[in-house]
């Protein structure tokens, strides 16, 4: 039997590196507000977002070839790489909304209320 469809060992692993990530960030929020640890949410989510972009070309380069096709291709196909800017644009400002909800509220108040919108 598969467990959550997860048949491969990098799967599995990579579905509890997710959790592990997702867990750590709801902790950590709670722990700098209950250690009086201001920070920029916005700074936060800008940090995050450069790791990605340079696993992302890390992980394209190791795959598909050097650098110099990367930007072929975003040359090549400009108007998909603006539409998905506009998604990734919401999702950083969803983001930084889940920084500003942590600050508020403890992390099991805010996972409840994340997970019951999928009941609404």
């Amino acid at each position: 039997m598969v467990f959550l469809g997860l048949k491969t060992f990098a799967q599995k692993g990579i579905f509890i590196l997710y959790m592990s990530l997702w867990i750590g960030f709801g902790l950590l929020n709670q722990l700098a507000k209950t250690q009086h640890i201001e920070f920029n949410g916005a700074t936060a989510v800008l940090l995050q977002s450069i790791l990605k972009i340079v696993l992302s070309t890390y992980l394209f380069i190791r795959q598909d070839g050097p650098p110099k096709r990367l930007l072929a291709q975003a040359a090549e196909h400009r108007r998909v790489f603006l539409l998905y800017a506009i998604p990734a644009s919401l999702y950083a400002a969803y983001d930084i909304l889940s920084y500003v909800n942590l600050r508020r509220l403890d992390p099991p108040t805010y996972f409840l209320l994340l997970q019951l919108r999928l009941a609404v």
